[in-house]
């Protein structure tokens, strides 16, 4: 949206997803390379759930987790700071 802004467009086809994703990882990769910490693929997906945004389906039901972006690297800077 803006420079300090981020945003998601649910709108589009599954062929974005690997793209996005990947873009995704690689901004946490470099976070984690920033602040001392070692991001494997599993703790990546742990972290990205524990940080995600619940999404509900068209009948309001719970449909899974949106990955924050902002929210990711923020938890991943501070890995080693609440310990």
């Amino acid at each position: 949206m803006n420079p300090s802004q981020y945003r998601h467009d649910s709108k589009g086809s599954t062929s974005w997803t690997v793209p996005a994703l990947a873009g995704i990882y690689t901004c946490a990769l470099q976070c984690a390379n920033e602040n001392g910490v070692e991001l494997t693929p599993k703790l990546f997906w742990e972290y990205a759930l524990k940080t995600g945004i619940p999404v509900n389906d068209a009948e309001g039901n719970f449909a899974g987790k949106a990955i924050d972006c902002e929210a990711l690297c923020k938890y991943i800077e501070n890995i080693y700071k609440n310990e």
